[in-house]
């Protein structure tokens, strides 16, 4: 593995980020099975809420746990991005595809699940992180078309119409 070549990024659900070298990251519950736990307990947590009085002390309790799991969760998620982005800030040259959540999430408004999914995995943050510490390297970084980039062999420039 060399970190003098530029290296393209490919950001995905089922992993986080693939390099064009073959480098996958996985993504944060795969990395970190703290995080799943993490979720089970909000899942749980949330239900006893809703079985609680409003305004008892059990409710106080358990919006604060809440809290709690929610900071948590955002620290790890943070966290791992930090440590992605740090990975690919050692290379002089990265390529991701300009891509917007946003419009992606508005397009598959009628799949809820998918939706979450492209919210949850965070690729407006590992691009901006990846973006400031190239920055402090000296490091460029470039954002491409996303037309086409899955199916582009990135030795010949043909396209797979497959």
């Amino acid at each position: 593995m060399s970190y003098k070549d530029p290296v393209g990024v490919d950001l995905g659900i089922k992993d986080l980020a693939t390099l064009s070298n073959g480098i996958v990251f996985p993504k944060l519950i795969d990395y970190n099975p703290n995080v799943k736990v993490n979720y089970d307990k909000l899942e749980y947590h949330r239900h006893r809420l809703s079985e609680t009085q409003y305004g008892s002390n059990r409710q106080g309790k358990i919006k604060r746990a809440i809290t709690n799991l929610y900071v948590k969760i955002h620290n790890q998620r943070l966290d791992y991005l930090h440590k992605v982005s740090r990975e690919l800030s050692k290379y002089p040259l990265v390529v991701f595809e300009n891509i917007s959540v946003r419009k992606i999430v508005k397009a598959n408004a009628h799949n809820p699940k998918l939706a979450n999914k492209l919210r949850y995995a965070g690729w407006y943050t590992l691009v901006e992180l990846t973006k400031y510490k190239l920055n402090d390297e000296n490091n460029l970084i470039m954002k491409v078309n996303p037309y086409n980039t899955s199916k582009t062999c990135n030795l010949c420039h043909t396209v797979n119409h497959v």
